[in-house]
């Protein structure tokens, strides 16, 4: 009976610990989110409170709801993740559109750790006559055309009306132009191109949905110049590779912060342990243990409150 206290004690006292332990995901000290959008290290709001420049990030509430901006590239934020990814509003350009003002798209990340994420987003053009074209600081690096049929939208985007083409790895600049296929053909229409995240722009219901948007979302592919414990490399064609942090297995945590990776409890949720009762869940290092308090020794109890109290 003293045994199954005890044991039920440290557990208790388990539970208060793995609570009180709980890490923030931003920096010591530092606002973790800015809106709803959470803003983990090395992304910080202000300088103080970001690994560098490039991982500002400011809080705008000139126009409504706060809402997030990186300050180095000055894109809205949606959500950031710690995988190496960003998800950001990007604008859409148009051309002789009634509704809109010829605009142009031009983007610069060449000095910052941001690149259009290949893997997940098209270039996407709609429109007729609609020859978009991606342009590089010395060359073209891609588009697609867009052709007409008045009488036929369909809901998928293939060159009818629509069009949408891969991007090259790494890319960090553009600049689209929009322009006619042929001044024969379809006449000077109203013609719209954007980079887009693709399971996003698949899952609208209809995909001539953007044209009354002005902005999309896009990921970007960032990196972080640091050291971190355990690492991931993920290579694109040409042999480059970025290098992204990772907790160890058994662990969750941002692992670009000193201490920021911890052990991930199993037996706080039923549904991670397959411990069933009487037996004792006992949390371990990349793990967890099934123990009974009621069979074998007091020696077999004593490893059993040795190892709950060596987590303590």
């Amino acid at each position: 009976m003293v045994m199954k206290t005890v044991l039920g004690g440290i557990l208790v006292l388990l539970l208060i610990t793995a609570t009180a332990q709980a890490l923030s995901l931003a920096n010591p000290g530092c606002e973790e989110t800015c809106g709803n959008v959470t803003i983990p290290y090395p992304f910080g709001i202000g300088a103080s409170c970001s690994a560098n420049e490039s991982f500002i990030v400011t809080c705008n509430n000139s126009f409504g709801p706060t809402v997030p901006y990186i300050r180095s590239i000055n894109l809205q934020v949606l959500e950031i993740s710690l995988e190496g990814t960003i998800r950001v509003n990007s604008p859409i350009i148009t051309s002789n559109c009634s509704d809109r003002r010829h605009s142009t798209l031009e983007m610069d990340f060449s000095s910052t750790p941001f690149s259009f994420s290949d893997t997940k987003n098209q270039f996407t053009a709609t429109g007729c006559n609609n020859l978009a074209l991606i342009n590089g600081q010395d060359i073209e690096t891609g588009g697609c055309t867009s052709y007409c049929n008045s009488s036929w939208r369909p809901s998928t985007c293939y060159g009818i009306n629509c069009c949408q083409t891969r991007i090259p790895s790494s890319l960090k600049y553009i600049n689209v132009s929009l322009r006619s296929i042929s001044p024969n053909y379809g006449g000077e229409s109203c013609k719209r191109a954007f980079m887009v995240e693709q399971d996003w722009f698949t899952n609208l219901t209809n995909p001539f949905d953007v044209q009354s948007m002005e902005n999309v979302p896009v990921v970007l592919d960032w990196t972080a110049n640091t050291t971190c414990k355990n690492f991931i490399r993920r290579y694109d064609y040409i042999n480059q590779y970025k290098t992204v942090c990772s907790c160890g297995g058994g662990e969750e945590g941002n692992p670009y912060l000193h201490g920021g990776c911890q052990d991930v409890d199993e037996c706080a949720n039923p549904s991670t342990n397959h411990c069933v009762h009487p037996n004792v869940c006992v949390n371990l290092q990349s793990g967890y243990g099934c123990f009974s308090p009621d069979k074998g020794s007091n020696k077999a109890r004593m490893a059993i409150i040795g190892m709950l109290l060596s987590f303590l």
